[in-house]
């Protein structure tokens, strides 16, 4: 199922890359399914952002694994080699993306990528309300966290 926003902006990237990303999340949604159940592609625009929701109705990832989803080598499959997921967290970084997961044991998965729209010069730029954090649990760089306005 395909629900693209009318009138969504381009972004400034690699298309041969962020290509490399949807085929890694849409391969393993479909290995997940087992051949059974939908995959919902959607975008929309909003803030400065591209967001793309590739969701599943698989069984879902298990709360033990999705702290080590976009580990380098960290694979489920019997043949998998755990290097899928790793790169396309390092394809959307590298674009000033972020990617994230939302599960549901039984009902499925949706892979979340926000990739920014703005372009200066020829290169990406974060947006002024964005900031880099680090995420404790895999090492990762998220790109994706507002700064609170407060501080």
């Amino acid at each position: 199922v395909l629900k693209f926003e009318q009138g969504l902006v381009g972004v400034f990237a690699d298309a041969t890359q962020l290509k490399q990303v949807f085929l890694n999340i849409m391969l393993n949604a479909a290995q997940a399914m087992e051949g059974k159940g939908s995959l919902t592609i959607s975008t929309t625009h909003e803030g400065g952002v591209i967001t793309i929701r590739i969701k599943d109705t698989g069984p879902g990832i298990v709360p033990e694994h999705i702290n080590k989803l976009f580990n380098p080598f960290f694979t489920t499959k019997e043949k998998g080699t755990g290097l899928g997921l790793a790169i396309s967290y390092g394809i959307v970084e590298r674009h000033c993306g972020q990617i994230d997961v939302e599960t549901e044991m039984g009902k499925g998965s949706t892979f979340i990528i926000t990739l920014p729209v703005d372009v200066s010069g020829g290169t990406l730029k974060k947006a002024d309300d964005l900031t880099v954090t680090q995420n404790i649990n895999t090492g990762r760089r998220n790109y994706g966290t507002k700064k609170d306005s407060n501080h």
